[in-house]
């Protein structure tokens, strides 16, 4: 990557090997996932997502755990005792939540084929003449990605596990966009929008001729099955309730999701409990604030009315809201991450606006590059409903998906020179499959994301009342997951129910609320990660703080939690102690 002091590693010969071949496996099983990390040898396939295939894929993952005990960790150095333990970590993640057959849930309005190709195909290189015979080849492999996508629905609906309503609306409607051959609009010819100076004229277009054809003859005929077996069959066996308890052995299913994304044990009425005693107390940070501009705290509905019928707080086009994060995220963030961080990795991330077809996205999210630096960083922006992206909340926003949030965590990581594949990047796609699929490490990505929320704070870049607002919304809106989230799944909570609770504790646009709930019901559990892993940094900062008192320095920390990259919440305590332990023999 360019201008990045790359951090050299020592690493055991055998752990390394076993490392990389196992690395090598991911990517050869996930050739979508190879596409997203930048290895192209697989960008002539999509992936199996077959039932088979993951009952193959656990015998492998269980012959590799049996190699990884074969090694004794005593003799290794930290950092190999390291990646054999999170290897470990991971292989053991995907065998405990094998038997949740999270598989069985492949399409949703924010995942599956019909929306993911636009990823698939932006992850490849188009280069060379080889990156378009690959093109080919995987579009014509798209029936067979279509047809294992029915055979699991129909095992899903055979075994009464499925989605609710809320988490398929607009799919139809999403494959219906799959259908257009304008050059324009249609994802599949997006390749053939700039030749690449490697392919000459002809070449070039005889292979989007090519490409047209297979998209006439397999790709949409394709799609067009799928979907009529969706809108047909499985649209008329839905679960009638929103809670994923609800289903055949439900109450399992939510706590594995929740082991999966907290990467901790914990029940559910204690996340509840949390959730409460974490909004009650930044409602009291809050109405110090609405009081301070003239407002009665008690009376948070006329406040937030106010709110969102003052023209100055939004962006009139999406071409002013990109500019206006632009803004944020370059003139007023970088500058000031000197102050609590070292080594500020030059790796500028891009801004976009969100495809048009994902209109029911997060108001903003992140997707990393590569390790290599071929693909950027981008922070997608959805400019589709400007009411729910005030400017209020907005530096909160983009210190979560951009610096020194999700952007930082990538680059950071990229940086670390020797690290083993599977700790450099993060299947950042299928989060439907979870508890069955390798580990995202979800409390402590998100974690940090919403602990750079409140680093904005020590940086002075919440520059108001107004902004501390957004500030703190955007946390409450995290603490409010905790309750609305296990409130559905757990409690038997509705979705109006979840909405109300969240509409009364944030001053978040009521589309941005329901879209959010709306998540929660697709994706369950992933939504606590977020608070569970911020308050476990906090945690530990403290526990630093006060064991080192004047030895200990913020950038000190914050470089090992980025050295580190993403681990489980358990590992992140092993690593605070010998950060403070190192500390305090070397000073």
């Amino acid at each position: 990557m360019d201008n990045i002091a790359f951090r050299k590693r020592t690493c055991d010969p055998v752990v390394s090997a076993l490392c990389e071949e196992f690395w090598e496996w991911r990517l050869s099983d996930s050739p979508e996932f190879a596409s997203f990390c930048g290895e192209h040898k697989y960008d002539d396939r999509f992936d199996d997502v077959s039932e088979q295939n993951y009952i193959s894929k656990k015998k492998s993952v269980e012959g590799f755990l049996a190699r990884v005990k074969e090694i004794d960790p005593s003799p290794l150095n930290e950092e190999s005792r390291l990646d054999l333990l999170l290897l470990k970590e991971e292989l053991k993640t995907y065998l405990e939540g094998f038997p949740a057959k999270g598989y069985l849930f492949p399409i949703n309005y924010m995942e599956g084929i019909h929306v993911d190709s636009y990823d698939i195909i932006s992850y490849m290189k188009f280069e060379e003449k080889d990156d378009y015979e690959k093109y080919l080849k995987r579009l014509q492999d798209f029936p067979r990605r279509c047809k294992d996508v029915q055979t699991v629905l129909e095992k899903a609906v055979q075994s009464g596990i499925t989605n609710h309503s809320v988490t398929m609306k607009g799919v139809i409607e999403q494959f219906e966009s799959l259908k257009t051959d304008s050059e324009d609009v249609s994802r599949f010819l997006a390749p053939f929008k700039t030749r690449p100076s490697n392919v000459d004229e002809k070449t070039f277009q005889k292979f989007k001729e090519e490409t047209k054809k297979v998209m006439t003859a397999k790709v949409i005929p394709a799609s067009e099955k799928l979907k009529s077996y969706i809108q047909d069959v499985y649209m008329k066996h839905l679960r009638p309730n929103i809670g994923i308890s609800t289903l055949p052995g439900g109450a399992e299913f939510y706590q594995k999701c929740l082991n999966f994304h907290l990467t901790q044990q914990m029940e559910p009425q204690d996340i509840h409990q949390i959730g409460l005693q974490e909004v009650e107390r930044i409602k009291a940070a809050m109405a110090t604030l609405i009081e301070a501009e003239g407002f009665d705290s008690k009376n948070f509905a006329e406040f937030l009315k106010n709110l969102q019928s003052r023209k100055e707080f939004f962006c009139n086009t999406p071409t002013e809201l990109l500019d206006y994060i632009k803004h944020i995220c370059y003139d007023k963030i970088r500058p000031e991450l000197p102050r609590l961080f070292r080594d500020i990795p030059d790796s500028k991330m891009s801004i976009l606006e969100t495809p048009s077809f994902l209109t029911n996205s997060p108001v903003g999210f992140y997707k990393s590059g590569t390790y290599d630096g071929s693909r950027a960083g981008v922070y997608y922006m959805n400019t589709s409903k400007l009411k729910a992206s005030p400017k209020y909340s907005l530096m909160a926003l983009s210190l979560h998906e951009g610096e020194p949030g999700h952007h930082f965590q990538a680059v950071n990581t990229f940086a670390q020179e020797g690290l083993p594949g599977f700790r450099l990047y993060l299947e950042d796609m299928k989060y439907y499959s979870a508890p069955t699929r390798f580990s995202l490490n979800t409390a402590n990505i998100e974690g940090w994301g919403l602990y750079s929320e409140a680093l904005g704070e020590e940086l002075g870049l919440y520059e108001d009342n107004f902004s501390m607002i957004g500030r703190y919304s955007f946390e409450i809106h995290r603490a409010s997951r905790l309750v609305v989230d296990t409130g559905m799944h757990c409690m038997g909570w509705s979705r109006e129910e979840a909405v109300k609770y969240m509409s009364a504790n944030s001053a978040l646009d009521e589309w941005f609320i329901s879209n959010e709930i709306d998540r929660y019901i697709t994706w369950p559990g992933q939504a606590c990660a977020y608070k569970i892993g911020e308050m476990k940094i906090w945690d530990l900062r403290k526990k630093a703080e006060k064991e080192l008192g004047d030895l200990f320095d913020i950038k000190d920390f914050h470089a090992w939690i980025l050295k580190a990259g993403p681990v489980p919440l358990y590992i992140m305590d092993r690593l605070n102690d010998s950060f403070i332990q190192q500390t305090k023999q070397t000073c």
